[in-house]
């Protein structure tokens, strides 16, 4: 029986996910498109963003930072349609990108966790030396020596 690949993998950027601005669409960019370094720049940017959401008397360097998150994020949005996003857009685009982004993880780690499954063989069994750990039940009270013939 063959078995199911722990990976599947494809050389051709999946479909890119479109979204609608003033009527027209464009895209976002595909997670799987990334970069090793743009992926850390968005998990570094996850970072930031937590941290400047955290601190209300930095908001024009949150709105700044959501903008150029959000532009990293689009893949064909020609630059005087990005400057007429308000804040709030880019906040919608920075969150549907980030479920994207989660959304691969989640599925590496799915990967990574049936590499792990079940090949079939019994497990072995549990070893009968004492492990020193306090017995589930019972009296603590040591057994005294029975003066019954065995």
């Amino acid at each position: 029986m063959a078995a199911d690949p722990i990976l599947d993998l494809s050389t051709l950027i999946a479909d890119r996910p479109p979204l609608r601005i003033d009527g027209t669409t464009y895209h976002l960019k595909s997670p799987d498109e990334l970069t090793l370094a743009e992926s850390h720049k968005f998990t570094k940017w996850g970072k930031e963003l937590e941290a400047l959401g955290k601190d209300p008397d930095r908001t024009a360097e949150l709105e700044a930072l959501l903008k150029v998150v959000a532009a990293a994020a689009l893949a064909d949005v020609p630059p005087d349609v990005r400057q007429r996003l308000l804040p709030s857009h880019n906040v919608a685009i920075v969150e549907v990108f980030t479920v994207l982004l989660l959304g691969r993880r989640m599925r590496l780690a799915g990967a990574v966790a049936s590499a792990g499954r079940s090949t079939g063989r019994k497990p072995s069994p549990g070893s009968s030396t004492p492990s020193g750990a306090i017995p589930d039940g019972g009296s603590m009270v040591p057994r005294q020596p029975s003066s019954e013939p065995t």
